[in-house]
């Protein structure tokens, strides 16, 4: 298991990053789930674009850096967007049917 360098110079394995990762994912989707009932999709996603895109620009090195996290995140999201439209294509037609009976 390969390792990197984490916060504070302490050593992580790539494994519990990915699980940190999964982890806080995890948690915003619960977080959404807690909104829904009192914002509209798109103004729950504007919140969330504004939140982290200023994080981004607060924290980053460079506005350069900024963009480019912000592009990633966003490239990152549509590439599992086609990736699900292509596994639902792709389900045998018995699976995607409605029944008429």
């Amino acid at each position: 298991m390969r390792t990197t360098l984490g916060p504070r110079g302490k050593i992580v394995k790539k494994q519990d990053q990915q699980t940190a990762i999964d982890n806080y994912y995890d948690a915003l989707i619960a977080l959404t789930a807690v909104a829904q009932d009192s914002l509209e999709v798109h103004e729950a996603i504007f919140v969330g674009m504004r939140f982290y895109g200023k994080l981004a620009f607060d924290c980053a090195p460079s506005v350069d850096i900024a963009h480019k996290t912000i592009n990633a995140g966003i490239e990152c999201a549509f590439e599992e967007y086609e990736e699900r439209l292509e596994l639902e294509n792709d389900k045998p037609e018995f699976l995607t049917a409605n029944p008429t009976h």
